[in-house]
């Protein structure tokens, strides 16, 4: 692993994961994490409260049919240990048929090492139900 790219994020999980299937048979999962930061705005002790919302990706190898992405839901509490990835995206411009080479465009992902759950089986159990208790509680629309 290379320390000089790597970070660990913490948060909750703030959408249920979405995923791709590719073309190999592998896969990508995509989690969106919520983490609120603090920080010192102007002068003095003024301190306001910042959502983050970074999305990262987790490649899953062909063949491998349980891991512990699949197991990740809305309002987990997580930590990732990631990596930054760039790449390069030729993008069409309106004047590519006058002649004009396509803009490189430079883009950047966050992609996941490994992840590590931060609350108990036993919490998120009850924070699902929980949940799906208020949500037949709910009044129903007509």
């Amino acid at each position: 692993m290379d320390h000089g790219n790597f970070g660990i994020f913490d948060g909750r999980l703030a959408k249920d994961k979405t995923e791709r299937k590719n073309s190999d048979g592998s896969r990508v999962v995509y989690l969106t994490i919520a983490h609120q930061d603090e920080y010192v705005s102007g002068k003095g002790d003024n301190r306001k409260k910042q959502t983050e919302f970074p999305q990262f990706e987790a490649f899953i190898a062909k063949g491998v049919t349980s891991s512990p992405y699949d197991l990740v839901n809305k309002g987990d509490k997580i930590s990732v240990d990631f990596s930054v990835k760039t790449y390069t995206v030729d993008s069409k411009t309106e004047f590519e048929e006058d002649g004009v080479t396509p803009k490189t465009e430079y883009r950047m992902s966050l992609v996941c090492d490994g992840i590590r759950f931060l609350e108990s089986k036993t919490v998120t159990d009850a924070r699902k139900a929980a949940n799906a208790a208020k949500a037949t509680d709910a009044p129903a629309f007509s």
